[in-house]
């Protein structure tokens, strides 16, 4: 069966779950079902990184933030992010993947920082709410630290054992990058195997360069159903390569999908300045990706497939400020994927 869809809503200050009443309406209307946190911990120091809360909202506010979304009848997927403190700060841009570890090392703390205080807000809402699922991401996109010190002491493999035992009602997922089995041939360390293996599922972040030979002319021809099924093939075509090493290892669910410009060889690129003037391209490439999953056969179905929503990502003018970036044929067709699968 296809998977559900969740929304994200981030959080880079204090005050970004203050006002949820907007948001969780919209996808409520919409049909959503899932909705995920994304709080985020900045990090400073190469040798020894050092993390810090003073761009996300306090832990009691994030603990509200759960609750009242269960209460609206949400599952909840709490997803923390670490971020260099340059790339938040208008600095040199560091991506979050090179970042090197070890999470479960008392003098690191993002154990204690991070996981286990998430870990708390999560049971704490699940015995509130017993109907509902709760998904933990203990951490995103955080290869190299995955596979570097996976094999050592106060590794990752040590996580979901400290996890569980304290919320055996949890899940508990690692969001991986798309390349991240590609470009090792799959020839993962045998305890980060391991550690995936232990998880719930884990989750890609997917973001595949999307190979459709196309002029771009055809992108920006209005969006027909011959567009979206060549543009879902291309996502087929794009997930085998993905899939191939890493279902081995666990169950899979798509933990963040988005395209941040109008180039759909490098989606993850954050730059549309002008979000009308590719709507086209937009529209295929969400439209496609929908249909891609309808038509996967359960590939990514171990949890719900997540879009990504900073900035001109929130496709559905979900968030405050977002409306401009709003698609309304991207918002007819998420609500119709919905409206399908509503009780699965």
């Amino acid at each position: 069966m296809p998977p559900p869809l969740s929304y994200a809503i981030p959080s880079f200050h204090p005050a970004a779950f203050d006002d949820l009443a907007r948001p969780l309406a919209r996808l409520r209307a919409l049909g959503f079902r899932w909705v995920t946190f994304t709080p985020a911990w900045t990090v400073s120091g190469d040798a020894a990184p050092r993390l810090a809360a003073h761009r996300t909202p306090p832990l009691g506010k994030l603990a509200r933030a759960v609750a009242r979304a269960a209460g609206h009848g949400f599952h909840v997927r709490l997803e923390p992010h670490l971020e260099w403190e340059c790339t938040l700060s208008g600095g040199p841009y560091r991506w979050r993947r090179d970042l090197v570890f070890a999470p479960a090392r008392e003098e690191n703390a993002s154990a204690g920082l991070v996981v286990g205080p998430l870990t708390g807000i999560l049971a704490a809402a699940a015995a509130m709410f017993p109907e509902r699922r709760f998904v933990l991401t203990l951490g995103s996109e955080l290869d190299e630290s995955l596979l570097a010190l996976a094999q050592g002491p106060g590794g990752w493999e040590e996580l979901p054992k400290q996890a569980r035992a304290s919320a055996p009602r949890l899940a508990f997922s690692q969001k991986i990058n798309h390349d991240a089995f590609i470009r090792r041939g799959g020839a993962l360390p045998a305890r980060a195997r391991r550690f995936l293996a232990a998880l719930d599922h884990a989750a890609i972040s997917f973001y595949p360069p999307l190979r459709l030979d196309r002029p771009r002319s055809w992108w920006r021809e209005d969006t027909r159903a011959r567009h979206v099924a060549e543009a879902a093939e291309a996502f087929a075509l794009a997930a085998a390569k993905i899939a191939e090493p890493a279902r081995a290892i666990a169950p899979l669910a798509v933990g963040e999908f988005g395209l941040g410009s109008a180039d759909v060889s490098a989606p993850w690129r954050f730059n549309c300045p002008d979000p009308g003037a590719i709507a086209e391209v937009r529209r295929k490439y969400y439209l496609g990706f929908l249909e891609f999953l309808r038509g996967s056969g359960g590939l990514f179905a171990a949890g719900p497939a997540t879009f990504w929503t900073a900035g001109h990502f929130d496709v559905l003018g979900v968030l405050p400020g977002g409306e401009n970036f709003r698609d309304e044929g991207i918002e007819a067709a998420v609500g119709g994927y919905n409206s399908a699968i509503i009780g699965e």
